[in-house]
């Protein structure tokens, strides 16, 4: 059985999109990590997977459409939360909708580590604003204790997505650690007349400034090869050497 799985392009599975929403469960008892990249068909399957011991999810190039999970969604829905998942990857990735967003997070809510990067064509349809739709509901991602926060935060958008996000998921005693790069908060500072000021945040939130370099340096997949959390791929790499599954077999 597959103890890590990556995918770079659409997987030939059986059906597409939704549909795979209503396949019956798929029990993957020893994935640990898994990445996919431009692959909703198998996003959509994973509503179905069930993986108590899989720590790392990364996402780029997704869509989490509305309706995903199969239906409707409210706070009182029981979703499948993955036990084990401690860190969460979602580089340039789209959703539709509030409701899609909390599927999502109730299935990933036991993350600790998230990382949440937009180059600049991906702001405006970005994860990030349903991420502030978020804000009026229980916290999405409870036990979060970093988040990577790589885009373009002079934004306006981005940067009221932020507030509200953090706002609504902890006070600064809760021990939530904001990481953005040294030169994003360079610009944020010296950006005239924000909606919202560096200081405000950082006064009211914990904001680490990392090394740009650090933070956009390549990281091993699977994850631990360097024990620095925060480091990722760099969207300008490839990460996916092959248009095939690579999997480990134990």
């Amino acid at each position: 059985m597959f103890e890590t799985l990556s995918d770079g392009g659409d997987m030939n599975l059986i059906g597409s999109g939704p549909g795979l929403q209503n396949v019956p469960l798929v029990p993957m008892e020893r994935l640990r990590h898994l990445r996919l990249s431009s692959n909703d068909p198998l996003l959509f399957l994973l509503t179905r997977i069930r993986a108590p011991l899989l720590e790392s999810i990364m996402l780029q190039y997704a869509w989490i459409p509305e309706g995903y999970g199969g239906r409707d969604h409210t706070q009182a829905d029981v979703v499948y939360s993955f036990p084990s998942l401690t860190s969460l990857t979602l580089l340039d990735t789209t959703c539709d909708s509030r409701n899609s967003l909390w599927h999502f997070a109730q299935m990933t809510s036991a993350v600790r580590h998230l990382n949440v990067i937009h180059s600049d064509s991906y702001v405006a349809d970005g994860v990030l604003g349903s991420m502030q739709d978020l804000s009026g509901q229980n916290a999405a991602w409870p036990y979060l204790e970093t988040l990577v926060a790589d885009f373009e935060l002079a934004n306006g958008i981005n940067m009221n997505t932020l507030f509200a996000f953090l706002y609504s998921h902890q006070r600064k005693d809760d021990g939530l650690i904001t990481r953005i790069s040294d030169t994003r908060a360079k610009l944020w500072k010296e950006t005239m007349y924000p909606q919202i000021t560096y200081e405000t945040m950082a006064d009211r939130f914990t904001i680490e400034e990392v090394p740009e370099e650090e933070l956009r340096a390549p990281k091993p997949w699977p994850p631990g090869g360097d024990g620095i959390l925060g480091r990722r791929i760099d969207l300008e790499t490839d990460p996916f050497v092959t248009k095939s599954i690579l999997a480990s077999r134990h």
